[in-house]
């Protein structure tokens, strides 16, 4: 181990060695074992599990800088480092009607030349990498277990059109797979000790996929009507037909805009998997900024979006314990109250920064 990554921590009363960011998130769930083994037997209030996230996310950060794992940004430090972008694109959102006009055109001008056209992104105050947590088993099974709590309880509030089918656990790609194959595990668990509970339930015959399929690449609808690949091009490890299948959990880490949930919810549709074919499809999700525009598309589709823990609390729980300021507490905010409000106000900060990268960058050319 190099030198200088060695921190102190305390642990029972005795120095632990803090060697890696694996040390730190098991040391804060030692801190928050209360709240872990409560966990393991059900459901948590929102904010009880976003003060573990965000301690956990920020121990990281701030022990190990080069591992940050989350970033927060109020408006001088914004005018100074720019805001973040995330991967939904702005031309999606405006051909959706999602985004003012004049909010487009200003991110498509000043990211111009830096992205592929057609590929500029929106912008917020923060960053996160909450799959980074979920490398650590112990968080990766507080996680999935509430997850899996908050999908049962849709499940008895709703029960499926197919009520002897299976429930599979689809992650999105390889960032939500160690994820999306916990919360398939726990919620198998969780689903055989309430039918032994409740053998008359409407649930009493689902069971869950023993197996964890992923989804490669969310294509665009458009892409997918044209080219038409097989299935198992785009999902690995999904060998049930639409008949069989009684929900698929589109499963993500972390939901911002939505539009990779959106474009994998539509590709199932486009291959029979649909709620008019009696195959309900939820969109899940253990961190779900709760971004208007992600809220918007959900609420479009009628499709149920389920979550553990939403943006804003994570960030007011951050504040409480003392990582963010008031600041940076109240610019998170106005972004997710307006973010179309908010990149108004920071889009003259992105075109300065951007004039001064092209005139360094032109200073270095001559």
């Amino acid at each position: 181990m190099p030198e200088g990554r060695y921190h102190d921590g305390v642990e029972g009363g005795r120095v632990k060695k803090i060697a890696s960011a694996a040390d730190v998130i098991d040391s804060v769930m030692d801190k928050y074992s209360d709240v872990v083994e409560r966990g393991k037997l059900g459901r948590l209030e929102q904010r009880e599990v976003a003060g573990v996230l965000a301690a956990a996310l920020f121990e990281v950060s701030r022990t190990f800088p080069d591992e940050a794992l989350v970033r927060v940004r109020d408006y001088d430090q914004i005018a100074i480092k720019g805001p973040f972008k995330y991967a939904g694109q702005v031309g999606t959102m405006k051909k959706e009607g999602l985004i003012p006009d004049d909010v487009y055109e200003g991110l498509v001008s000043v990211q111009a030349g830096r992205v592929k056209a057609g590929d500029e992104s929106h912008v917020g105050p923060s960053y996160l990498k909450v799959k980074g947590l979920m490398t650590n088993w112990r968080f990766r099974e507080f996680a999935g277990r509430q997850a899996a709590f908050v999908i049962l309880d849709h499940l008895i509030e709703n029960p499926p059109q197919n009520r002897s089918g299976y429930i599979v656990a689809i992650p999105n790609m390889t960032g939500g797979a160690q994820i999306g194959d916990e919360i398939g595990k726990q919620l198998h668990a969780l689903l055989e000790k309430f039918i032994q509970q409740y053998p008359d339930s409407p649930l009493s015959d689902l069971k869950v996929w023993p197996g964890t399929p992923y989804m490669r690449a969310a294509r665009k609808e458009t892409e997918i009507a044209k080219t038409k690949p097989q299935l198992n091009s785009l999902v690995e490890g999904f060998p049930l037909k639409p008949a069989e299948v009684a929900v698929i959990l589109v499963i993500e880490e972390l939901r911002t805009a939505s539009e990779t949930t959106q474009n994998a919810r539509r590709t199932y549709e486009e291959y029979g998997y649909s709620p008019a074919r009696g195959v309900d499809i939820y969109d899940v999700s253990f961190f779900d900024y709760r971004h208007p525009v992600g809220v918007q598309r959900a609420a479009r589709e009628k499709a149920p979006a389920l979550y553990v823990v939403p943006g804003f609390d994570m960030f007011l729980e951050a504040s409480k314990q003392g990582y963010i300021s008031d600041s940076q507490l109240n610019t998170a905010r106005d972004w997710l109250s307006d973010p179309w409000e908010f990149t108004r106000r920071i889009l003259p900060a992105m075109k300065s920064l951007r004039e001064k990268e092209d005139a360094a960058a032109a200073a270095l050319a001559r």
